[in-house]
């Protein structure tokens, strides 16, 4: 920012664990963090929603910035706001100072062995039944530097906001967001997608507009990422292919085609989570050029590193232990369908031996 020096001269008081206070000057700070809410979101109100404070006390904050720069930082006649050139210029260098905060002050307490008071996880419930029970029992045992723990299930794409709007700290999800800034991630698991059918049906045949001339196409909603992706993937084959039913439950979506009412396509651990003892179904290796997802853990960079790091390790252990074996059994001819992956060695395990189509 040139020209501009940024002076940390506001100070305010805060309480100390012992109940003493104590001075810092860390009010610039959250005036930025502020600051860069509202240019993310575009809107003080969409900005004041996210960080649960009243769209008054966003639009003080933002005066109070401008008027230590001496600058207006948003043309507030466009909709959705856009930053003005000295809000630019703080944008990209005030990013960088609330991160450098923030990871200093993550540093500080993981040195000093400071328990995290609370922790949000969120995953999809096609690994948290094996992903669970691991968690809770770390965080009872003490082995996972956290105080307390809420875990909540739901869509990918729900967990994906809730971060963003810091309603939770980490996410299992599928989606990596490599398009947004500030993101820590760790490579769980790689899945490739695979044809369902009705049993006695497939008749060998792995070319999906002859399946979909035999049967009805059942497939996800929009509203979670295997849909979406599918989706993508049938616009990019040029495939046309309309659908009879559509679930957001792989439970729902499984058991319809194990009734006869259609195919689809899933990924494994969907197949593993959402399959009865009675096993109506057959399954066919996803055409070429296949299909395939990563199963991430992501969160806030330079927030929760150590957990991340410690959850990471612990999560790829239960995969590798409960997971694999599973998939392995179900998918016996799909060599590529669960793969294991680690932040530095891309292909840890694969499952799977012979390459055969398997019916249930």
């Amino acid at each position: 920012m040139k020209g501009v020096e940024i002076v940390l001269s506001s100070s305010c008081r805060l309480a100390a664990r012992d109940g003493t206070s104590v001075t810092t000057n860390f009010d610039i700070l959250k005036l930025l963090d502020v600051f860069l809410n509202v240019a993310d979101a575009g809107s003080m109100t969409t900005a004041s929603r996210r960080l649960g404070v009243t769209q008054s006390a966003i639009s003080q904050q933002i005066k109070l910035l401008e008027a230590e720069f001496g600058s207006a930082l948003f043309d507030r006649q466009s909709r959705p706001l856009v930053l003005t050139a000295a809000g630019i210029a703080l944008y990209q260098r005030g990013g960088r100072l609330v991160l450098d905060a923030r990871e200093t002050w993550a540093e500080v307490r993981q040195a000093s062995d400071m328990l995290l008071p609370h922790l949000r996880v969120a995953m999809f419930s096609t690994l948290a039944a094996s992903l669970v029970p691991a968690l809770t029992a770390a965080s009872d045992a003490g082995t996972l530097a956290v105080q307390t723990l809420s875990i909540m299930r739901g869509v990918s794409r729900s967990h994906i906001q809730d971060l963003i709007n810091r309603e939770i700290d980490i996410a299992v999800t599928s989606d990596a967001l490599y398009q947004q800034e500030g993101i820590e991630r760790h490579e769980l698991v790689r899945e490739q997608y695979i044809v369902l059918l009705p049993r006695g049906t497939s008749a060998g045949s792995t070319d999906l507009r002859v399946i979909a001339s035999k049967l009805p196409y059942i497939r996800y909603t929009s509203r979670i990422q295997s849909g979406q992706l599918v989706e993508r993937h049938f616009r990019r084959l040029q495939l046309d292919i309309t659908s009879k039913f559509a679930f957001e439950s792989p439970q729902d979506l499984i058991a319809a085609v194990a009734a006869g009412y259609g195919w689809s396509v899933v990924a494994p651990s969907q197949l593993v989570y959402s399959l009865g003892p009675n096993r109506q179904v057959e399954t066919l290796p996803f055409p070429a050029p296949g299909l395939s997802r990563n199963i991430t853990l992501i969160t806030r960079k330079g927030e929760f590193s150590n957990v991340a790091t410690q959850l990471s390790t612990l999560f790829r252990r239960v995969l590798r232990d409960e997971l694999v074996p599973r998939v392995a059994a179900l998918l016996p001819g799909l060599p590529d369908a669960f793969t294991l992956l680690d932040d530095d060695l891309p292909d840890l395990q694969a499952v799977g031996q012979e390459v055969d189509p398997i019916k249930g």
